[in-house]
């Protein structure tokens, strides 16, 4: 299939899912899995993507825009629309991302953070992305039509969804400890006057939106990626410090291996679907090449 290449301006509309808090009197009320509309946000532009996005600076493409890695991620500064309203507003949008899954394996481009797939729109001119909340979910959507193409393969499918799958359950557990298991990490942090000032809901989402950023990205990526434009590296490189993410580089690591497995899986298929030594017949006929059709 020919899809559109990503470009850094395109635009991701949307919704996803948070929980929260409602004002109201005498105590907050929790909100389950509110609806947040999500404004339209560029790829990779000013604030968005700076840490996340994975660009390459020297690749554009008409109408005007940098052509866009696999993997690419809006990431923190989203702006979303709650409702109802949510006091944990500024968290969700400091924890926020949107990510694109699909690329074209054969089309390479150099980026910021070296050579990788270019990203592509998975329904040919417009993209579904995994955006961020308390359940990850594709509702993310981007209008990608732009002149560039690049051949979208079954394999390049496959890849993309087995990562996709696999880093939303990685934020979904992720969230789980978060919501459920940072009563007492947020006490020990804050202390008991804090926490009873502050709330213990409150406290307990400041602290798990620390540590998802520490994680690398709500949506899994590497927690490298962030370390490396502060200027940062992680292990490997003896001359520099110690900064990795152990979260981010688990989550790195069982993404890529998935992704490599469904790349090997769509490409062991398109042989088979395309193998020369397999007759061929054309559709709705049923009879080989040379046969007589039975009376």
């Amino acid at each position: 299939m020919i899809s559109c290449v990503m470009l850094n301006t395109h635009m991701m509309f949307g919704v996803d899912f948070h929980n929260g808090l409602m004002p109201a009197a005498p105590a907050p009320i929790p909100i389950e899995m509110g609806v947040n509309i999500v404004t339209p946000t560029p790829l990779c532009l000013g604030p968005w993507g700076a840490l996340t996005g994975k660009p390459s600076p020297t690749v554009m493409a008409t109408p005007g825009g940098i052509v866009m890695q696999q993997g690419t991620d809006i990431g923190p500064l989203i702006i979303h629309i709650p409702i109802p309203f949510n006091l944990l507003l500024p968290l969700v949008i400091l924890g926020s991302a949107s990510k694109c899954y699909f690329g074209a394996s054969t089309v390479q481009s150099g980026g910021l953070k070296g050579t990788g797939p270019v990203a592509v729109a998975l329904l040919s001119v417009m993209n579904i992305n995994l955006n961020c909340g308390t359940f990850a979910s594709t509702t993310g959507i981007v209008p990608a039509p732009n002149t560039v193409n690049a051949l979208f393969t079954l394999g390049d499918f496959i890849s993309g969804l087995v990562t996709m799958f696999v880093e939303a359950v990685f934020q979904d557990i992720l969230n789980l400890i978060f919501d459920k298991g940072l009563g007492g990490l947020a006490e020990a942090a804050f202390g008991k006057a804090a926490m009873e000032a502050l709330g213990p809901q409150i406290a307990a989402n400041i602290l798990g939106a620390v540590l998802g950023l520490a994680a690398g990205s709500p949506l899994g990526a590497s927690g490298s990626d962030y370390y490396k434009q502060l200027g940062l590296y992680p292990p490997g490189d003896p001359s520099q410090p110690d900064w990795h993410s152990p979260a981010g580089a688990a989550a790195g690591v069982v993404s890529g291996a998935a992704g490599n497995d469904g790349q090997q899986a769509g490409d062991a298929m398109n042989k088979m679907l395309n193998n020369p030594n397999v007759e061929q017949h054309p559709s709705g006929s049923g009879v080989p090449s040379g046969a007589q059709a039975p009376r």
